[in-house]
């Protein structure tokens, strides 16, 4: 596009120079520096293009990372929901099992009362 517009606005006279215009009037470039410039244009665009490449595979890799990332997110949510129902079952066991030891602890309290009872009817 720019060697193009480079092309179109410069005209080579005939002793290979290009004219330009400048505030002192027209004056005349040399045609291998004007050809120059439009290969440093050519190279930046093929530079400027690998980079769009670039973009495009690293685009293409952070959208298979964000994919992975949120199939890892749902598992990991799947398994936090069972860690809690897992943790709900193991407090309820835990209560149950308090539950136990306090009619233990109560039946035994019960047993020491009967032996003293039957000591006390007996003796």
């Amino acid at each position: 596009m720019i060697r193009d517009f480079l092309k179109n606005i410069y005209s080579v006279t005939d002793d290979g120079e290009i004219p330009t215009l400048t505030l002192s009037g027209i004056q005349y470039i040399p045609k291998n520096f004007v050809e120059g410039l439009i290969d440093k244009v050519k190279m930046l665009e093929l530079a400027l293009h690998k980079r769009i490449e670039t973009i495009k595979i690293l685009e293409a890799r952070l959208k298979k990372d964000q994919d992975l990332l949120q199939k890892m997110h749902t598992v990991l949510e799947a398994q936090n929901r069972q860690l809690h129902e897992q943790m709900d079952i193991i407090n309820d066991q835990r209560q149950k099992l308090k539950h136990i030891e306090q009619i233990d602890w109560r039946m035994n309290k019960l047993k020491l009362e009967q032996k003293k009872l039957i000591k006390y009817t007996q003796g």
